[in-house]
């Protein structure tokens, strides 16, 4: 069984701290999907594991890097879901 805790920290660890809880907020919503969805298509192959918690850290550092004004119009969106219906 893949832990997911430990994907999570994975994805925390390229992020500043103060960066720490709405990314933790962000993960809750889809880490677990896209674990269970790129589980399901590679889970079978060798270092898939090792892949998968080398792509959190990376995603989390890409995160780390998006500009500030990206950050406020995803605070937005997460408020409006229904923003892209308009």
């Amino acid at each position: 069984m893949f832990d997911v805790l430990v994907a999570r920290q994975c994805f925390l660890e390229g992020l500043p701290p103060d960066q720490h809880a709405v990314a933790s907020q962000r993960f809750a919503l889809a880490g677990n999907d896209l674990i269970e969805s790129l589980t399901a298509l590679y889970g079978h192959t060798t270092g898939f594991v090792d892949w998968l918690l080398a792509l959190f850290v990376q995603l989390g550092r890409l995160g780390a890097e998006r500009p500030t004004d990206l950050g406020i119009l995803d605070a937005e969106r997460a408020r409006d879901p229904d923003w892209f219906v308009r």
